[in-house]
């Protein structure tokens, strides 16, 4: 009986191009990253997700990890293409979390993937001050269900993750309309119930796959 395969690790990347005095080629840059993401030298890694910031010299990527000497390879392949710098920081699933939640495993499951256009890079940290510990994580509860009952029923799409041991989130979103976003934001349980503590960060986003 052969042994269960390992559940890989999950890494964010952000890379970012650095400025030079002479100026750098911004477009080249991105697809020798892109080349590198696309296609990892070692086993042991996969891209599941790879993004360019719209209006930024910056792409961020999800990671799976089975070997972390792979994972070094390919950060050492990054750093040759030129002046960059990559950031690194381990996450879960955010389905993981949700089912520590106790949120019905129906949820949890997501076999749609993101579209190609209209994306956003929500990234979002919490506190709790003023509430206990157990309230705080009853709202994360009714946010989970939130956000991911509807998607269960395919009427929206999004990529979720934790930061390890961090209240912080990483979400990718597709909206065809801003204001539709915005809107969305200010209804969520986690901003109604407990908005003081939250703080957001939103870029726009595409695939690196279409980037030109």
């Amino acid at each position: 009986m052969s042994a269960p395969a390992s559940k890989p690790h999950v890494y964010f990347l952000t890379i970012t191009i650095l400025p030079q005095e002479k100026g750098v080629d911004v477009r080249s840059l991105i697809h020798h990253i892109r080349d590198s993401l696309q296609k990892p030298k070692q086993a042991g890694v996969r891209i599941k997700s790879a993004f360019k910031v719209i209006g930024e010299a910056k792409v961020i990527a999800i990671a799976e990890v089975l070997e972390t000497g792979s994972f070094d390879a390919l950060v050492d392949d990054l750093y040759r293409h030129g002046p960059i710098n990559v950031n690194t920081q381990p996450l879960i699933y955010y389905e993981d979390f949700a089912r520590n939640l106790q949120v019905a495993e129906e949820l949890l499951q997501n076999t749609t993937e993101l579209p190609v256009n209209n994306l956003y890079w929500l990234d979002t940290d919490l506190e709790y001050h003023g509430k206990t510990f157990d309230e705080f994580l009853a709202i994360w509860k009714k946010e989970a269900l939130a956000v991911l009952t509807p998607r269960s029923k395919g009427e929206f799409f999004i990529e979720l993750y934790k930061g390890l041991a961090k209240r912080n989130v990483q979400a990718f979103i597709h909206n065809d309309l801003p204001e539709n976003f915005d809107k969305m934001t200010f209804d969520l349980p986690i901003i109604r119930e407990n908005g003081a503590n939250i703080q957001f960060k939103c870029k726009g986003i595409k695939s690196l796959n279409h980037y030109n």
